[in-house]
């Protein structure tokens, strides 16, 4: 809606439900229709497994999002990504 930045947040939980709160958790955003309209974030642990960002998203439209979970500077796989 180009209202501005918006609150991104994710919860991370591992296969046995229980949530995980050892992440570096980043992202890239970008425009779907101006793909040179990118953003670059990192989130902010917030509680067990629940982590946030303010995203600056000023463009009205469709923006994609690419996750990059870390663990002690080792990358982490995702193997399921529920969207609410």
């Amino acid at each position: 809606d180009g209202r501005g930045p918006r609150a991104v947040r994710v919860s991370v939980s591992a296969r046995g439900g229980e949530w995980v709160s050892t992440l570096e958790l980043s992202a890239f955003a970008y425009h779907h229709a101006r793909e040179t309209d990118t953003n670059s974030f990192v989130f902010d642990a917030l509680c067990d497994g629940i982590y946030q960002a303010i995203v600056p998203i000023t463009r009205q439209g469709l923006w994609d999002m690419e996750f990059a979970f870390e663990a002690d500077g080792q990358p982490v796989r995702v193997g399921h990504f529920d969207r609410q």
